[in-house]
């Protein structure tokens, strides 16, 4: 609904300093945007505010799906 909206896949100002790649990464429940995060053109290379990048936050957070999905193209 925010890609939708206008929002940019880079916003960090709304999710406490996360990227969305970010928070998908730490809830296992929205894994399954990621490749809808990636398709939009968000940057699994672009850290949040905190300087972690979402591949780190899902390995922190044992979520394997998301860690998939961000590891996938490389």
């Amino acid at each position: 609904m925010f890609l939708a909206a206008g929002g940019g896949v880079h916003a960090n100002k709304i999710i406490g300093g996360w990227t969305l790649l970010t928070n998908a990464a730490n809830d296992g429940r929205n894994a399954e945007s990621i490749p809808l995060l990636l398709a939009a053109g968000a940057d699994p290379d672009k850290p949040d505010i905190e300087g972690d990048l979402p591949l780190d936050v899902a390995l922190q957070k044992k979520n394997g799906r998301a860690a998939a999905y961000l590891t996938a193209d490389k």
